[in-house]
């Protein structure tokens, strides 16, 4: 039997991927062997990756989603109230799409950058909005504000906030920083 930690990859974004993957290992494999093949696939890294539940919040590692399809079908997987850690987007591109799930899923916002262009955007559709500039700004907010049921979603949904070099460093820094609360 898995465990949620082995299940966390929600996002049906990689859900096509996988039945591909998995229907072309069928005709080779058995049992235990498709078991642990779909396992291996479905710990990406930084993709819908359980970090860990802290007082009654998940965490919740998207870093890999680094453009607003991405980031949708990320948000669209929730089943919980999300508090979702986005990169501080420049311009509205794209943003029509999330829209019906920021009213029906998100609870909060927390944009991760310098620019002051989109909170005014986000606030039209979200009650709670809030600006970090680094990280552990981001997750120390999110931990402020969420309640025990609630999961934080760092989705960065652009990738123009690069501090670090690849999504990889910045989903490390992320987990890195919940382990600590």
């Amino acid at each position: 039997m898995s465990t949620i930690e082995q299940l966390a990859l929600q996002g049906s974004v990689d859900t096509n991927h996988s039945a591909q993957i998995f229907r072309s290992k069928l005709l080779q494999v058995r049992n235990q062997q498709i078991r642990d093949i779909m396992s291996d696939y479905m710990n990406v890294a930084c993709r819908m990756e359980y970090v860990a539940t802290v007082c009654g919040v998940d965490f919740i590692n998207d870093a890999k989603a680094d453009n607003i399809n991405a980031a949708w079908y990320s948000l669209e997987s929730m089943e919980k109230p999300v508090i979702w850690i986005v990169n501080n987007m420049e311009s509205e591109d794209g943003f029509d799409k999330i829209v019906p799930l920021l009213r029906k899923k998100v609870k909060a916002v927390i944009l991760l950058g310098h620019t002051n262009t989109m909170p005014s955007v986000f606030s039209n559709y979200v009650e709670r909005v809030y600006k970090a500039d680094q990280i552990e700004d981001a997750v120390e907010w999110a931990y402020t504000i969420g309640t025990q049921g609630d999961a934080v979603l760092f989705s960065p949904a652009n990738d123009r906030y690069a501090v670090y070099e690849n999504y990889q460093q910045q989903g490390e820094m992320f987990a890195s920083v919940v382990k600590r609360l």
